[in-house]
């Protein structure tokens, strides 16, 4: 882990969990995409934390320190693990939830939203966008015994622009969490978290070059939740895996974001 971070836990629910943070001033709190670590988050969170935030990345349960049942888990316990690690930070957060991240960050703010300053639906897919051909490259991804070279044009298909060298997610994967966190979202009906509450402000952060939130589909939250609150950004050049793609380009429109944010509560 780079310099500048730290590891902290917080126990809740007879387990714990682990969130590394650097960085001071109001949170920001980042969950990564399904089977993936925290430590996605580390040159993201760096630049932000430069920006004067405080980043706070949290590993999902079964990965880095953090621990607790995976039989049977559902989006919302995943959610509060989170929120024991605001309550313990002790502060309302901006909570950046990466592809799968996205959806335990909607719950956090449906069950907590006196914990929850704005929502980021960084690389959320767009309904109806995932087809079977996408989901059986993301078990591609997944499956690290899988020979490198058709792994490699699974990532690169999946999770990166053209241009973009895949090959540092080559590396990163908890394939023995997937099934689990898999089963979490089919568990918990969408109708329960969908909205990420009825008031707290959305950022629909996309790619250009993301599969899973084609043009004909990129309006689709603003659309649902309404123009005054869901903010859209699109990052340039990225796809599905944009922290590792272009860490500069997220971090300015995550600052932004959180920039307007201060300001209307300043008003």
């Amino acid at each position: 882990m780079t310099s500048g971070w730290q590891s902290c836990c917080v126990a809740t629910g007879g387990h714990q969990v682990e969130y590394l943070c650097t960085g001071s001033g109001d949170p920001m709190v980042f969950l990564p995409s399904m089977a993936r670590s925290a430590r996605d988050f580390l040159a993201v969170g760096e630049l932000i934390a430069a920006r004067g935030w405080r980043a706070i990345a949290v590993e999902p349960r079964g990965i880095g320190g953090s621990t607790g049942p995976l039989e049977g888990m559902t989006l919302f316990d995943m959610a509060e693990d989170v929120a024991a690690v605001i309550r313990e930070v002790g502060d309302t957060a901006i909570v950046v939830g990466h592809a799968f991240g996205n959806w335990v960050a909607r719950g956090l703010a449906v069950r907590h939203p006196e914990l929850v300053r704005a929502v980021v639906l960084a690389a959320a897919s767009r309904e109806g966008a995932v087809g079977p051909e996408l989901r059986r490259a993301l078990a591609a991804c997944h499956d690290t015994g899988l020979d490198r070279a058709e792994r490699l044009r699974h990532l690169q298909r999946l999770f990166f622009a053209p241009g973009s060298d895949a090959t540092c997610w080559l590396v990163g994967w908890h394939a023995e969490v997937a099934p689990f966190q898999r089963a979490a979202g089919d568990r918990t009906p969408r109708a329960l978290w969908r909205s990420g509450g009825r008031s707290v402000p959305l950022l629909d952060l996309q790619g250009d070059c993301d599969p899973t939130c084609p043009a004909e589909l990129a309006g689709q939250y603003r659309n649902a939740f309404g123009a005054d609150r869901v903010t859209v950004a699109l990052i340039a050049g990225a796809s599905h895996a944009m922290f590792p793609e272009h860490p500069v380009e997220v971090a300015a429109a995550l600052a932004a974001f959180a920039t307007k944010l201060d300001a209307s509560r300043a008003s």
